[in-house]
């Protein structure tokens, strides 16, 4: 039945390609990216609904002029949350900022710490918000203020180094929860040999909006620090269900039978058999 159904999905699915080939990109270019990406590697299209009331409404709200940074990304996420999603092996009814964020959208001010929040994660312990000090920012650092479980008042404080920009943290995010593949993780214990291991394996290699990432046909990779232990470093990697895992480059073969630990998902979880 399984079989069935990924073969019912993979048959509709449209080809990926590299998209995030450039630096060399205005913000609202950077936006415009995250929009083809998700479009892309969905098989959706994106409504260009405006939503231009709802932001106004949200601003006399909360008493603020938004940045234009945060009305950008209301505005991706109301499109998407005006969208139904159906989950493919569950059938649970959501919508598509749901199924594809994970997290729950949550644009309000934290007093204590002067920011203004973007998400907060599902399990209601962690926001993520950018300092009031940086609205002025075209594109200003994300900052993660944790949960204190040992504190009587419910505190939350802030921890671990910002995302360098919002549409970084998006696309980190996107990228931490991104579904309609197979993947795998692990850690790495030296990045550059890594990185000297694989980068020829992908079409694409790009330090990009302060993410290292990795693409090639029906495939995206990224290396990230670890938010709870700085100097580890995580390399993921996310393969569309429309390409075989045996046609991957044989260095990447090679890590998957080789690798020690980490972790995986749907067809990675019975490779190598």
């Amino acid at each position: 039945m399984l079989a069935e159904i990924l073969s019912q999905l993979t048959n509709r699915m449209k080809k990926y390609l590299p998209i995030f080939t450039t630096n060399n990109l205005t913000i609202d270019e950077r936006w415009n990216i995250l929009r083809q990406f998700i479009e892309n590697w969905y098989d959706f299209e994106i409504p260009d609904t405006k939503f231009e009331s709802q932001l106004i409404e949200l601003e006399n709200s909360l008493n603020l002029k938004l940045p234009k940074c945060i009305g950008r990304f209301f505005i991706l996420a109301s499109q998407l949350q005006n969208m139904g999603h159906t989950y493919t092996y569950s059938g649970q009814k959501s919508n598509k900022f749901s199924s594809i964020f994970r997290d729950c959208l949550d644009i309000s001010f934290l007093e204590k710490h002067n920011a203004l929040s973007l998400l907060i994660q599902a399990e209601q312990d962690t926001y993520w918000a950018i300092k009031r000090t940086d609205f002025k920012e075209e594109n200003p650092k994300v900052y993660s203020y944790f949960l204190n479980y040992e504190s009587d008042n419910n505190d939350f404080e802030l921890y671990g180094s910002p995302f360098f920009s919002v549409t970084s943290f998006v696309l980190n995010h996107i990228l931490i929860y991104l579904n309609n593949c197979s993947s795998f993780g692990m850690l790495i214990e030296n990045v550059e040999l890594f990185r000297e291991k694989i980068k020829s394996s992908f079409e694409n290699h790009i330090f990009y909006d302060g993410m290292e990432l990795f693409e090639a046909e029906n495939l995206i990779a990224f290396i990230n620090e670890d938010l709870f232990e700085k100097g580890n470093f995580n390399f993921v990697l996310h393969l569309k269900e429309n390409r075989e895992i045996k046609n991957l480059p044989h260095t990447i073969i090679d890590i998957l039978e080789n690798k020690e630990g980490g972790w995986t998902s749907n067809r990675f979880n019975e490779f190598p058999r």
